[in-house]
């Protein structure tokens, strides 16, 4: 019972900490967005995941730096989703325009990671994807 009203005092002191530093979680996410819309999405994700990753944060840690470490992951996390999202209409667009579409856009989405997925397979279902790139030449 002790070892659970520790927990919640200490739930409690880290939801007060967070609570004084909402100023400062604003004033560093206006560093990162430009939009209002976007400064208030980066501050409450950021409040999400310190909440969600409590445990992992030691009192006698420099908040203000756990904080920001955390917003910045965050926001090039978000910037890079949004390239990849980007990169991907642009490729698209591309393949459309194209005389070769399919084959252009299916080449342009071969990435190194698919890459590796394909060598960890066993050789026996390995074989029929590179036959296939070899029909329709992929590099």
């Amino acid at each position: 019972m002790e070892i659970q009203t520790e927990q919640i005092a200490s739930r409690k002191a880290f939801e007060d900490l967070l609570i004084t530093n909402m100023s400062v979680l604003k004033e560093m996410a206006r560093r990162f967005a430009r939009e209002q819309d976007e400064v208030e999405d980066l501050v409450q994700d950021t409040l999400l995941k310190a909440l969600r990753f409590h445990e992992k944060f030691s009192m006698d840690t420099n908040i203000r730096g756990w904080l920001f470490t955390i917003m910045r992951n965050t926001f090039i996390n978000s910037a890079n989703r949004i390239s990849r999202g980007r990169n991907l209409e642009l490729i698209l667009e591309v393949g459309m325009k194209s005389v070769h579409s399919v084959n252009t856009v299916f080449v342009k989405l071969i990435t190194d990671e698919v890459e590796q997925a394909i060598c960890r397979l066993d050789p026996v279902l390995r074989q029929p994807i590179r036959l296939y790139n070899a029909v329709i030449q992929v590099p």
